[in-house]
This record gives C-alpha cells, structure tokens and sequence, in this order.
C-alpha cells in the first residue's frame, strides 16, 4: 500500500499515530480518529490532506468539499476545509510538535466558521478538545497577523512570481531578475510596489505571510509574471493570484486589475481559470510601456467617483453582511445581517443553498451572478415581496419550490443553458404575467408555474417539436391557467 494511505500516518500533519484505548493518537499533532474508519472515506480524507501539506489550499478545498457531499458528517473533512480556507498547514517546531501554521490570513474569525462548528458538532469528545485547542491558537496568530499587516502602508502593484526553483538547481530564477529590473521601472513612475526580494527585506526570522496579506489587500493592481507556465501554477503563486482574483471577483478588486505577463510560451498554455484576465506578452519591445498604461488606467478608473445608486441602472455592489460556507465562500446559505432590499449576490458564488432567503420579506430585487450554476430548493420560498430577478447566465438548475409563493415576481426571463425547473419551482406566483424558458431545459417538473393566476402562456425559446419533446407529461398543467406555448415555429395549445 502507498505510504499515503498508510492507516497509521496521521491525517493531518503526516505524524506517525500510535493506538491509545482503541484510538489512534497522532504523537506530533495530537489529533485522534477511531481505528474503525477504513475503505473510500478514509483514502479520500488521505488524498485531501495530503494536498493541504503540499500547501495546495485551493485543489485542498475543493477535495475537502467532495468528500462533505459524500460524507455530511465527516468531522475530520470540516476540519480540512477549513484549514483551507485559512490557508493552515502543520509544520514542526524545535520539539518536534507539529502545530497549525497560517499560511494566507483572513480578517474573519476562525470561530465564526460554519466548518469550525460542523467539525465540533461530528466529532467524538477527544477529537472536538483538539480541535478546539487548535483553533485558539490558530485564532491568536490570525488575529496577531492582521493587525500586523494592517499598520503596513499601502501598495498599488503585487508582482507575483517564482523567486527559486531548488528542483532545477537554480536559487534564483531569471524571473525574479526580470521582475527585479520592472520593479525599478514601476517604483521610479512613482508606484509603491510590492516586489518581495525588496519589500520583504529586513523582515528575515519573521513570518512573512501578514506582509503578504496586507499588501494584497491593499494592492490596486496585481502583475502575475512567469516564463514557464509551471511557475505561474507553481504552490506559492498560486497562492497568491488565487486570493487575489477572489477579492476581484468579489468586488473589492478592479475589474482587470490582475494581469498575467508570459514570456517564451503559448498564453494557451496559462491555467484555464486565468484564460478571461488580461495578458500581456512579455517578450514585445512594448511590454513596459504597454503595463504601465494598463496600471495607470486601472489606477485612474478607481480615482473616479462612483455615481450615487439612484443615478445608476442597476446597483452591482455585492451586498454585504450574507452568510457563506465552502472553500472560497463557494455557497450562500443565509441572509445573514444583509439588511439591502436590493440583494447583490457577489460573483465567485456558485451555489443558493436550500431556504437562504425563505420566508425573507425584505428583498425586492435579486442579481444571481454568473458564477451560480444551482439554485436549491425553497431558496427564495415566501419572498412575497421579490419583483424581480436577473438570472446568471450559467445557472443550470432550479429546485423544487425555489421561487414558490414570490407573490410579487412579475417577470421570469431564464438564461440560455438552464437544464431543469423542477416542481413547483414558480408554485403560486400571483403577479407573473411574463415567463421565457430557453430550449437548453431538458425537464420542467410538475406545476413548475402552478396557480400563477395572471400566467395564460409562456414564450419557449425553440420548436414546437422540442418543447413536446421536453414536455410530454405536461403533469404541471392541471393546477395553471396557462393555455399557450409560444414556440419560435408555431404556437402549442395546451391540451386538457
């Protein structure tokens, strides 16, 4: 068996455990776990955990999350999630304890964590008093960290790149000289850059992550430099754009404030996530004044006042005070202490979870962003004074009763690649007059838009031939008054 998976080698530091009164006690972390867990749950935990010590956070979440769909009560899953997220990873200390170590700060509590509390809740009595011995260290280093970072001055450009690479024998890459030379460039413009061969000078023996922290946060622009597509994917950098184009993706960030610059490869080549930033091939004569340019634009546009929301179309500032949970804030789960009647869902969210906003008498308007793939069920149910909604355009799938009893909606236009409204989806909303379905959805659940009185037809965008297709039970039609169908070919008259 592949030392991995080696049952007696602790999840979460890779610690050797030892059996104590039927457990198994790692000696360097002091986490336990039964000896009984064993088969697909524990090689999954194994795999996860491995990526979390190779300081891989985001493919660490990612993992932690599959196994939580597969095992809702899996303590020891949470626990990695949220390690993730905080960007913990155990190192060893003079004794040899292995203790948690942050790696990426975060200005939110550790105890203020959904997956802190569903960890304690799952976990056996031994394991929930680690935990919870970790998470105050934990908490007092992340707490020390941010007030740190925040007494650092600001900075208007991050260069994110490869500083060594010890794998090829090289303590310097010709990276780092390359960025040396643009971070003189960019400081003589009068830029305060953060460039951390030289930001981080004189800081040797301390922790570097709150400078790091702190100059992202505060960073107008991000430069991610690589003249191999591996450096760019490489642990570190990674690290760093990730959580930079989080915050972009989040609103706190200009859009195009991050800037990928290649040199000696194919931009094909760069990770799929960066395929939408901007890039700027480093190997052009122009590279220089081109990124200067860029910087001054991104720096000019944030100097312009915003226009009050009354003057605006539409407000597109992500409302705040929502509750998330998953790596990456990747789920709403509640409206929190968001008091907006205008409700902006952040982008990055790719999940409404089940009953977020039910019973909500508050919202008036939603915008879903077009990261959101599903909406579950109930998750607007009773929102009596919702009247409309902007549906991302890669929303997939709408639960059963998502929308029901939404009294107010009088408009539904549905995005071009949803699959499925499932039943009841639109139950009993009294002011829809105006409903388009798009012909990507493959199944329209019984009384999708049952008892929507002022609801007499709905426009189909495609045939006659695959709206019968879609629709042949036609089950949701006994409780609708909706007679047509108006397909793009013809127009189908529902049949009693």
């Amino acid at each position: 068996m592949n030392h991995h998976f080696d049952p007696n080698i602790c999840y979460q530091c890779g610690g050797d455990c030892r059996e104590e009164n039927g457990r198994l006690v790692c000696r360097h972390c002091g986490s336990c776990r039964p000896q009984a867990v064993t088969g697909e749950e524990m090689t999954l935990l194994y795999t996860a955990f491995q990526k979390l010590r190779l300081a891989d956070f985001l493919d660490a979440g990612r993992a932690f999350d599959d196994i939580i769909r597969k095992y809702p009560r899996c303590f020891q899953a949470y626990w990695g999630r949220l390690m993730a997220r905080y960007g913990i990873k155990y190192e060893e200390d003079c004794d040899g304890k292995r203790i948690p170590t942050c790696y990426a700060a975060s200005m939110e509590s550790v105890f203020d964590s959904s997956d802190y509390r569903n960890a304690l809740q799952y976990a056996d009595s031994a394991s929930a008093s680690v935990y919870r011995e970790h998470a105050q260290y934990m908490e007092r280093v992340r707490a020390e960290w941010v007030e740190k970072a925040q007494k650092e001055p600001p900075y208007d450009i991050f260069i994110s790149y490869k500083d060594s690479d010890p794998a090829r024998g090289c303590s310097r890459t010709e990276d780092s000289i390359a960025m040396q030379e643009l971070y003189i460039h960019l400081t003589g413009k009068g830029y305060r850059v953060f460039f951390s061969r030289e930001s981080l000078r004189g800081k040797v023996g301390e922790k570097y992550e709150p400078y790091i922290y702190g100059a992202i946060s505060t960073a107008k622009v991000m430069l991610v430099y690589g003249s191999d597509p591996d450096y760019i994917n490489s642990t570190w950098v990674k690290n760093e754009w990730t959580r930079y184009q989080k915050r972009m993706q989040a609103g706190e960030k200009a859009p195009n404030s991050l800037i990928v610059a290649y040199k000696g490869f194919s931009p094909a080549d760069l990770p799929l996530v960066l395929s939408s930033v901007q890039c700027m091939n480093a190997d052009t004569p122009r590279f220089y004044s081109d990124l200067t340019d860029a910087v001054a634009r991104i720096a000019s546009a944030e100097r312009k006042p915003t226009a009050p929301v009354s003057q605006t179309a539409e407000r597109k500032t992500p409302s705040k005070g929502l509750k998330y949970v998953g790596y990456n804030n990747a789920a709403l789960f509640h409206i929190g202490t968001c008091t907006d009647t205008d409700i902006v869902i952040p982008e990055g969210v790719r999940e409404i979870l089940s009953d977020a906003f039910k019973d909500c008498e508050q919202p008036e308007r939603v915008r879903i962003p077009d990261s959101v793939v599903k909406i579950e069920p109930n998750a607007f149910d009773g929102c009596t004074n919702l009247k409309s909604v902007i549906f991302g355009k890669n929303l997939q799938f709408i639960g059963c009763e998502a929308f029901r009893g939404c009294t107010s909606l009088q408009k539904v236009i549905l995005p071009s690649g949803l699959q499925m409204i499932c039943e009841a989806a639109f139950y009993c909303c009294h002011s829809l007059t105006e409903v388009s379905i798009p012909d990507s959805v493959t199944g329209l659940g019984p009384n999708a838009f049952g008892m929507c009185r002022n609801l007499t037809g709905v426009r189909y965008r495609g045939t006659k031939k695959s709206w019968n297709a879609m629709n042949r039970n036609r089950r949701w039609k006994h409780k609708s008054p909706i007679r047509t169908v108006e397909c793009m070919d013809a127009t189908v008259s529902l049949l009693f």
